[in-house]
């Protein structure tokens, strides 16, 4: 079955549809809220607010809109406030949980790194000030185009563009100082 249909489905009040999206969403998520916070308990009360969220607002949601967008929206807001909330940067966020996070596809031949030099990157990702690392994080790990990004964020596209630019900037310089890129 397509998403919409399930939407559709879950909008009419069928619960095994909301089951089947929140089975092909949950991981994308967690994830995002793993990366965003850094701890794991965190990611998955703020993975489950999202799911609820999403279920309460669903009879407002457009089909004809793209779902995921419109889920990492709620999650992204919901981990804006959670570290708003505590007035905190991520944790740092340990390999053994990273590792529980599926790989969201392999890098490109010529561009794969060795475990401590993934580790150095996703240390580094975790620090980059709250936007940078939504837009990052949205993009490389969620593999969401600019304009959607601009959605979920509510910002311009060209903002969206430009945290990108200053993140990939400070991560290259962070790296080099780690000697993991050159």
């Amino acid at each position: 079955m397509v998403e919409q249909e399930w939407i559709r489905r879950a909008q009419g009040g069928d619960a095994e549809a909301f089951a089947a999206l929140v089975r092909l969403h949950q991981d994308g998520v967690y994830g995002f809220c793993l990366r965003m916070t850094g701890r794991r308990e965190d990611a998955l009360d703020l993975t489950s607010e999202a799911f609820l969220r999403a279920y309460r607002s669903l009879a407002g949601f457009d089909v004809t809109q793209p779902f995921r967008p419109w889920l990492l929206r709620i999650a992204a807001n919901l981990c804006r406030d959670h570290l708003r909330a505590r007035q905190q940067r991520p944790a740092p966020v340990e390999d053994a949980v990273l590792a529980d996070l599926p790989d969201p596809a392999p890098p490109p031949p010529g561009q794969v790194l060795a475990v401590h030099d993934r580790a150095a990157v996703r240390q580094a990702v975790a620090e980059l000030p709250e936007p940078y690392r939504t837009a990052v994080t949205l993009h490389y790990f969620n593999h969401l185009s600019y304009q959607e990004i601009s959605e979920v964020l509510n910002i311009p596209v060209g903002t969206v563009g430009t945290h990108l630019h200053r993140a990939k900037r400070l991560l290259r310089k962070r790296l080099v100082e780690q000697e993991v890129a050159t």
